[in-house]
């Protein structure tokens, strides 16, 4: 029997791993594909099929994000689909951000996690199923005013880093999609570059989150190795042939799983 014992959090049956394994995968293959997060999958799975701790599943999905970002990303760097250095501010400001967010978790009660969880799940998922990935990214970039951010860049930069920090930190969301949004309507990237740098940047600013979690014991080691792995082989494939994949239908099917999970989340409040 393999037993991995943290914070009264066990690995001791097959079952368990499996379902790791299974959600780490999926997890793997949405986001190399297109960027994103993996705690949209992770931490409802972990929180309601497994039963993790919300802070434990957060700080457990950040350290998935941050191996995923290593693994996909060094393949969109080696097809040179990757420019950090005009986001190195993004960075900067994002770092501070994840480390002031997964401050806060621990002062959250349990409830409120769940209800602000279940509530951004549900809206993502609603939205990748009516619009897809591409309108999704059509539909955010006609909301945005790109005249606003010629004569302050620097300052909008800093904002927009800091706040993708501040709520990956907060609730374990890796901010891979929304680095890659402001990269295309902020910076001007074209997508597969966008989407390439994205995956670095969300290395670093997951990886402090997660180190952030750790230390305050909100983190499961033997769920990050099974899920690591399985997240990483994940991610090498889906980035591999990112562009053999149809991105909307993958992600129609993403959005309904995600729905789902965010929908049962709430639901589990009152039971």
């Amino acid at each position: 029997m393999i037993v991995w014992c943290y914070r009264d959090t066990m690995l001791e049956n097959i079952g368990e791993i499996v379902m790791l394994l299974a959600a780490g995968f999926g997890a793997g293959l949405f986001v190399g594909t297109a960027s994103g997060t993996a705690g949209s999958i992770l931490i409802p799975s972990l929180t309601l099929l497994i039963g993790y701790a919300t802070s434990d599943a957060i700080g457990t999905s950040l350290a998935v994000d941050c191996i995923i970002g290593m693994v996909a990303g060094a393949v969109y760097l080696k097809n040179r689909h990757v420019d950090v250095r005009p986001a190195l501010l993004l960075v900067v400001a994002g770092l501070a951000g994840t480390l002031l967010g997964s401050r806060f978790t621990m002062y959250t009660p349990e409830a409120g996690l769940q209800v602000i969880l279940g509530c951004f799940l549900v809206a993502v998922g609603v939205m990748l199923i009516r619009n897809g990935a591409r309108k999704s990214i059509h539909v955010l970039s006609s909301r945005i005013q790109s005249r606003v951010f010629h004569g302050h860049k620097t300052a909008v930069y800093i904002a927009l880093g800091f706040t993708v920090g501040l709520l990956s930190g907060f609730i374990g969301m890796g901010g891979g999609r929304m680095l890659a949004l402001i990269l295309i309507f902020v910076l001007g990237y074209q997508i597969h570059t966008a989407i390439g740098t994205s995956l670095i940047l969300m290395f670093f600013i997951a990886g402090t989150g997660a180190a952030s979690h750790a230390y305050n014991g909100d983190i499961v080691p033997g769920a990050v190795v099974v899920l690591g792995a399985a997240a990483g082989m994940g991610a090498l494939l889906s980035s591999t042939f990112a562009n053999r994949i149809d991105e909307d239908t993958l992600a129609r099917v993403v959005g309904a799983v995600v729905l789902v999970l965010g929908v049962f989340l709430l639901v589990n409040l009152f039971m």
